[in-house]
């Protein structure tokens, strides 16, 4: 059950008191703001208009007007013109006529719908002197019952009001708004649902890193800052890109990233982001946090954790879309073959959500940037995991011919056999809503109140239901936006209520499709970053099979590839193509730091069954699992495939080969990972197969090795053979003696005597010799000089010779 509306009131309202007076509120601008109160609004940016006097509204009290209360009218008049204003005066003029229709409360606040019937209300105050350049603050106040409506419960809506600043009989400015008389509330209130998207500001080829820019809106007083401090109430939802939640992390853990430069710029040392530090922008959104860090933790840090620990205690108890990674243009992804993309993204941002440690995040409703989506595409959404999408109320429009009231935002989005609830955002409400936290939101707020009145009379005994979404790019003031809703939950015409509860409304039936054409394919992202980011995937997708753990390795590289697909591309497209360039050879650092090596392109193979030889180059820093495809021109070689883990650096692969023929042939190898995927493209070389080398070889190395076995044996012969001692041969002297001998007898006539041959030195004589037995001389002859007993042999020969 809901607390009542007074006590749901009352955070946003304290939320308000607080934010007002942070603001700096004019003096006289209305103090503290009430219930139902629309709170100071921030004048900072408003120009003092040259030549104008401008009139800005800073509250107007209570939300519903009754004849109880009294209204109160608070403002500031600037002088522009080059001359003193004197005498200035504010007064208030009422419309009495019910504004019954959201046309006629634009047609009222636009300057369309004539003033007839106005009456002026009392109450006129003096504004002051107001010199050239100068500006003064007023209140005006009147009763209830001095604006002179019924409290019949048929009086209820909005009315129309004028504040004119008067000099003399000349109106010098005057501005209208809106009040909404509610004497009894007999309509039923209508449901109102509001989002606050959560995304970066600005495109870049770093979402998620730890940039400046991203510094900048997570600080205290950043836009992002703002967002969250502005939407502290759980009844406005948050769409969370969840690169910002990537980048609050970051700068967390180790502050600005050293390595980047900016986000769009050129990038030195390999980076691609921003590395030197910003101040934050903007007024303060009165952040909570402390001004005081941890110890060793810089500005940046001191960001990252702060918003962090901001965000991660408002996502409790409230709707938290999560978008996928970095926000990408749906449109221009689904309309040139990106699903592929589309899908990367969306997984990648429920990785990145669950590292932060958060709960995980609604992934099941798509928003295109454009909020439109063509019927062609939702098959390929439907298939990508959601079950609804957020568009613009005005692409389903209601045929105006079965009806001409406002419908409940919720529709039945049809296409390909496939449906998706549609989930549809008012886009007056939505700019209304965003305006609450501009220059202008005392008007917003009225006209938001005025226009939600206007839907509840349209059908008073039909609740309807109704969404707004304020743009990616919203920059709020925290006090503007709270005193908006401290207004709704007073406003008994209004109920807020949750996403899930606009989901499971009943559709609204007899809505059409705007034609999704040629005006809309031209706001998209070029087609060629789409096909550039298609490549990417790819090669990434061919990376991971040789990854053990993919997913920590890869989804740097992933983050770099969908900052090129995010819809912010569409406000800066000029740094586009060189963000692509970056990206692409930080990806390729990755995807081309491994390679083979083939070597020489011409080898022999000699053998019947050999390998071939190349080599792996392995530039990470990471262990691959990889395979070396072979493949020969012929069937002369056979070579196969190897499976091998390749640490960083090189190794060496061996391909086993066998050789059936010979002939020169061509090989082809390939690196792929695991998965058959081609890493590298492939590489050839010739290997000239020469298996009868190896037979013939064969043969001269087993010739050559006989005839040194032989040579071997016949020197092991000789060397075993019987040697003839030194004192066996024959003295020199003793064979020219016996050779002179045998010349003689052959010359001798027969019957000679042979002549004497004078004999050869005879050995010293030997110690007790054996006495002479030669008798004579002729047997001294013929038996010569007695040898010693070592040269016997040797002699013994000559005479066998001699005898012969």
């Amino acid at each position: 059950m809901n607390p009542p509306r007074a006590l749901r009131a009352l955070p946003a309202l304290a939320l308000a008191i607080v934010l007002a007076s942070a603001a700096g509120v004019p003096a006289g601008a209305g103090g503290t703001a009430g219930a139902g109160t629309a709170g100071a609004a921030d004048l900072s940016g408003v120009p003092l208009v040259a030549g104008e006097v401008t009139l800005t509204l800073t509250r107007v009290a209570p939300a519903a007007v009754t004849a109880d209360s009294d209204l109160t009218i608070s403002g500031v008049v600037r002088n522009g013109t080059g001359k003193t204003i004197k005498g200035a005066r504010a007064s208030l003029r009422l419309h009495s006529e019910v504004l019954s229709t959201t046309a006629d409360v634009q047609g009222w606040t636009g300057g369309t719908l004539d003033d007839t019937g106005g009456r002026s209300l009392p109450g006129t105050v003096k504004v002051g002197k107001l010199p050239a350049g100068g500006s003064d603050s007023f209140t005006v106040q009147v009763s209830g019952a001095e604006l002179g409506l019924s409290n019949a419960s048929w009086a209820f809506g909005p009315r129309g009001l004028t504040v004119e600043i008067t000099a003399g009989a000349k109106t010098v400015a005057a501005t209208r708004t809106t009040i909404v008389w509610s004497p009894t509330t007999t309509t039923a209130a209508t449901r109102l649902t509001l989002l606050a998207p959560i995304t970066a500001g600005q495109a870049g080829a770093n979402a998620g890193g730890a940039t400046t820019e991203a510094e900048t809106e997570l600080a205290a007083g950043g836009r992002l800052d703002r967002v969250v401090t502005a939407t502290a109430d759980p009844d406005f939802g948050w769409i969370v890109d969840p690169a910002v939640l990537s980048s609050a992390a970051e700068l967390k853990a180790d502050g600005l990233d050293p390595e980047l430069t900016s986000a769009t710029g050129p990038a030195t040392s390999g980076g691609s982001g921003p590395a030197s530090s910003g101040g934050s922008t903007g007024p303060s959104g009165g952040s909570n946090a402390s001004a005081t860090g941890l110890a060793g933790e810089d500005a940046a840090m001191r960001a990252g954790r702060q918003w962090l620990a901001r965000f991660s205690g408002g996502a409790a108890g409230r709707t938290v879309l999560g978008l996928p990674y970095a926000d990408p243009d749906i449109n221009s992804l689904l309309n040139n073959k990106g699903v592929k993309l589309f899908r990367m993204a969306g997984d990648l941002g429920r990785r990145v959500t669950a590292e932060t440690g958060l709960s995980p995040f609604d992934t099941t409703v798509a928003w295109p940037g454009d909020g439109r989506l063509p019927s062609r595409s939702v098959s390929a959404v439907q298939h990508s995991g959601y079950s609804a999408v957020l568009l613009a109320s005005d692409t389903q429009p209601v045929d105006t011919a079965s009806s001409t009231t406002t419908p409940t935002g919720r529709s039945t989005v049809s296409g390909g056999g496939e449906s998706l609830a549609g989930l549809l955002y008012d886009k007056d409400l939505s700019t209304l809503v965003a305006g609450s936290g501009g220059t202008q939101s005392v008007q917003s707020v009225q006209s938001l109140l005025a226009e939600l009145a206007a839907v509840s009379l349209e059908q008073p005994t039909e609740q309807r239901h109704l969404l707004a979404v304020t743009p990616r790019t919203w920059s709020p003031n925290p006090a503007g936006v709270s005193a908006m809703l401290a207004a709704l939950h007073s406003a008994p015409w209004v109920e807020l209520s949750s996403l899930d509860s606009l989901r499971d409304a009943t559709p609204v039936g007899g809505r059409t499709e705007t034609a999704y054409g040629a005006d809309q394919r031209a706001t998209e992202l070029p087609p060629g970053q789409i096909s550039r980011a298609n490549r990417l995937k790819q090669r990434l997708d061919l990376f991971a099979p040789a990854l053990r753990n993919p997913d920590p390795v890869l989804d740097p590289y992933r983050k770099l590839v969908c900052s090129l697909l995010s819809v912010a591309w569409r406000r800066d497209l000029n740094d586009l193509a060189a963000a692509g360039q970056r990206v692409s050879g930080q990806v390729g650092q990755l995807t081309n730091g491994v390679r083979l090596s083939i070597g020489a392109r011409g080898k022999f193979f000699t053998a019947t069954k050999s390998e071939l030889q190349v080599a792996i180059i392995n530039d990470t820093d990471q262990t691959l699992a990889l395979k070396v495809v072979a493949d020969a021109s012929s069937r002369q070689l056979v070579v196969e495939d190897v499976a091998v883990e390749a640490p960083p650096g090189r190794k060496i692969v061996a391909i086993p080969a066998h050789a059936l023929g010979s002939g020169n042939v061509t090989v082809t190898v390939v690196l792929e990972n695991a998965r058959d995927g081609i890493i590298q493209s492939p590489q050839q070389f010739t290997v000239k197969v020469r298996p009868d080398w190896e037979t013939r070889g064969m043969i001269v190395v087993v010739s050559i090795l006989g005839l040194l076995v032989v040579i071997g044996l016949l020197r092991g012969l000789r060397r075993s053979r019987t040697r003839v001692p030194p004192t066996d041969v024959p003295d020199v002297d003793d064979l020219a003696v016996q050779q002179a001998q045998d010349e003689a007898r052959a010359n001798q006539p027969p019957g000679a005597r042979p002549p004497a041959v004078d004999a050869a030195p005879q050995p010293a004589p030997q110690p007790d010799p054996e006495p002479d037995p030669r008798p004579d001389l002729k047997s001294d002859l013929k038996s010569g000089p007695e040898p010693e007993s070592g040269a016997e042999s040797v002699g013994s020969t000559s005479r066998a010779g001699g005898g012969e």
